[in-house]
Protein backbone atom coordinates (compact mmCIF):
# COMPACT_ATOMS: atom_id res chain seq x y z
CA UNK A 1 0.00 0.00 0.00
CA UNK A 2 3.01 2.62 1.11
CA UNK A 3 4.21 1.52 -2.52
CA UNK A 4 1.57 2.42 -4.38
CA UNK A 5 0.93 5.82 -2.40
CA UNK A 6 4.52 6.30 -3.21
CA UNK A 7 3.78 5.78 -7.06
CA UNK A 8 0.69 8.03 -6.99
CA UNK A 9 2.62 10.53 -4.85
CA UNK A 10 5.31 10.55 -7.55
CA UNK A 11 3.00 10.18 -10.65
CA UNK A 12 1.06 13.42 -9.51
CA UNK A 13 4.13 15.50 -8.96
CA UNK A 14 5.68 14.54 -12.31
CA UNK A 15 2.20 15.50 -14.31
CA UNK A 16 2.16 18.31 -12.52
CA UNK A 17 6.07 19.45 -13.42
CA UNK A 18 5.05 18.75 -16.99
CA UNK A 19 2.56 21.58 -17.19
CA UNK A 20 3.00 24.45 -18.95
CA UNK A 21 1.50 28.05 -18.75
CA UNK A 22 1.64 28.50 -22.94
CA UNK A 23 -1.84 28.05 -24.03
CA UNK A 24 -2.54 25.87 -26.73
CA UNK A 25 -2.63 27.36 -30.38
CA UNK A 26 -4.40 25.31 -33.08
CA UNK A 27 -5.57 26.42 -36.22
CA UNK A 28 -8.79 27.96 -36.94
CA UNK A 29 -12.24 26.78 -37.85
CA UNK A 30 -13.60 28.37 -41.20
CA UNK A 31 -16.89 29.31 -37.77
CA UNK A 32 -14.07 30.63 -35.54
CA UNK A 33 -12.33 32.78 -38.55
CA UNK A 34 -16.29 34.06 -39.45
CA UNK A 35 -16.76 34.66 -35.91
CA UNK A 36 -13.62 36.57 -35.41
CA UNK A 37 -14.53 38.80 -38.67
CA UNK A 38 -17.51 39.53 -38.02
CA UNK A 39 -16.61 40.83 -33.76
CA UNK A 40 -13.88 42.40 -35.26
CA UNK A 41 -15.47 43.97 -37.95
CA UNK A 42 -12.44 42.94 -40.81
CA UNK A 43 -12.66 41.00 -43.95
CA UNK A 44 -9.75 39.04 -44.65
CA UNK A 45 -8.10 39.17 -48.29
CA UNK A 46 -8.70 35.70 -49.83
CA UNK A 47 -4.71 35.05 -50.17
CA UNK A 48 -4.89 35.21 -46.10
CA UNK A 49 -4.09 32.22 -45.21
CA UNK A 50 -5.31 31.56 -40.93
CA UNK A 51 -2.52 30.28 -39.11
CA UNK A 52 -3.04 30.35 -35.62
CA UNK A 53 -6.36 30.53 -32.95
CA UNK A 54 -6.61 30.82 -28.96
CA UNK A 55 -9.46 32.04 -27.47
CA UNK A 56 -10.58 32.29 -23.99
CA UNK A 57 -14.17 32.69 -22.79
CA UNK A 58 -15.37 34.20 -19.36
CA UNK A 59 -16.81 37.42 -17.97
CA UNK A 60 -14.92 39.08 -21.40
CA UNK A 61 -14.34 37.28 -24.33
CA UNK A 62 -11.08 36.88 -26.36
CA UNK A 63 -10.31 36.34 -29.13
CA UNK A 64 -6.16 35.83 -31.25
CA UNK A 65 -5.65 35.19 -34.67
CA UNK A 66 -2.45 34.73 -36.39
CA UNK A 67 -2.51 35.11 -39.98
CA UNK A 68 0.06 34.67 -43.00
CA UNK A 69 -1.05 37.72 -45.73
CA UNK A 70 1.09 38.40 -48.87
CA UNK A 71 3.05 41.81 -48.64
CA UNK A 72 0.75 43.36 -50.92
CA UNK A 73 -2.36 42.68 -50.20
CA UNK A 74 -1.31 44.32 -46.50
CA UNK A 75 -2.63 48.05 -47.67
CA UNK A 76 -5.61 46.72 -48.69
CA UNK A 77 -6.55 44.92 -45.36
CA UNK A 78 -5.36 47.85 -43.63
CA UNK A 79 -8.15 49.92 -45.80
CA UNK A 80 -10.91 47.86 -45.15
CA UNK A 81 -10.06 47.63 -41.67
CA UNK A 82 -11.02 49.82 -38.08
CA UNK A 83 -7.29 50.38 -38.45
CA UNK A 84 -8.14 52.86 -41.75
CA UNK A 85 -6.16 55.84 -41.69
CA UNK A 86 -4.81 55.23 -38.00
CA UNK A 87 -0.88 55.09 -38.18
CA UNK A 88 0.66 52.69 -36.51
CA UNK A 89 3.08 52.86 -34.13
CA UNK A 90 6.60 51.05 -34.15
CA UNK A 91 8.37 48.11 -32.00
CA UNK A 92 5.82 48.90 -29.17
CA UNK A 93 6.71 45.95 -26.37
CA UNK A 94 3.40 46.34 -24.03
CA UNK A 95 1.13 45.42 -27.26
CA UNK A 96 4.00 42.74 -28.21
CA UNK A 97 3.01 41.11 -24.86
CA UNK A 98 -0.17 40.37 -25.70
CA UNK A 99 0.85 37.97 -28.72
CA UNK A 100 4.14 36.25 -26.87
CA UNK A 101 2.01 32.84 -26.79
CA UNK A 102 2.21 32.99 -30.99
CA UNK A 103 5.89 34.42 -30.46
CA UNK A 104 8.42 33.65 -27.97
CA UNK A 105 10.52 37.06 -28.95
CA UNK A 106 9.56 40.40 -30.72
CA UNK A 107 10.49 40.44 -34.42
CA UNK A 108 12.70 42.57 -35.47
CA UNK A 109 10.75 44.89 -37.49
CA UNK A 110 6.96 45.56 -36.20
CA UNK A 111 4.03 47.44 -36.17
CA UNK A 112 1.10 47.47 -33.87
CA UNK A 113 -2.17 49.05 -33.38
CA UNK A 114 -5.40 49.20 -31.33
CA UNK A 115 -8.92 50.36 -32.24
CA UNK A 116 -12.07 50.79 -30.24
CA UNK A 117 -15.21 48.97 -31.37
CA UNK A 118 -18.52 49.34 -30.71
CA UNK A 119 -19.86 48.36 -27.44
CA UNK A 120 -16.43 48.29 -25.10
CA UNK A 121 -14.80 46.13 -27.76
CA UNK A 122 -11.34 46.74 -28.66
CA UNK A 123 -9.02 45.35 -31.81
CA UNK A 124 -5.23 44.83 -31.30
CA UNK A 125 -2.94 44.45 -34.68
CA UNK A 126 0.95 43.17 -34.70
CA UNK A 127 2.18 43.04 -37.83
CA UNK A 128 5.61 41.09 -38.50
CA UNK A 129 7.18 43.05 -41.18
CA UNK A 130 10.13 41.13 -41.12
CA UNK A 131 8.75 37.56 -41.91
CA UNK A 132 9.45 36.77 -45.73
CA UNK A 133 7.99 36.86 -48.47
CA UNK A 134 4.36 37.54 -46.67
CA UNK A 135 3.63 39.04 -43.45
CA UNK A 136 2.44 37.59 -40.46
CA UNK A 137 -0.45 39.70 -38.47
CA UNK A 138 -1.71 38.59 -35.15
CA UNK A 139 -5.17 40.28 -34.21
CA UNK A 140 -6.66 40.19 -30.56
CA UNK A 141 -10.37 40.79 -30.29
CA UNK A 142 -11.48 41.32 -26.99
CA UNK A 143 -14.76 42.42 -24.61
CA UNK A 144 -14.38 44.58 -21.35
Amino acid sequence: MRVLLAILIVMIALIGCNQTNTPPIKQPTALQLAEFSRNASITLPASAHAIGWHEENGIDDAMWLQVRIPTKDLPRFLESSPFRGIELSTNDTSVFNLFKMFVATPPTKYRVGQQQLPSGRYLTMMIDESATPDLIVYLMWYET
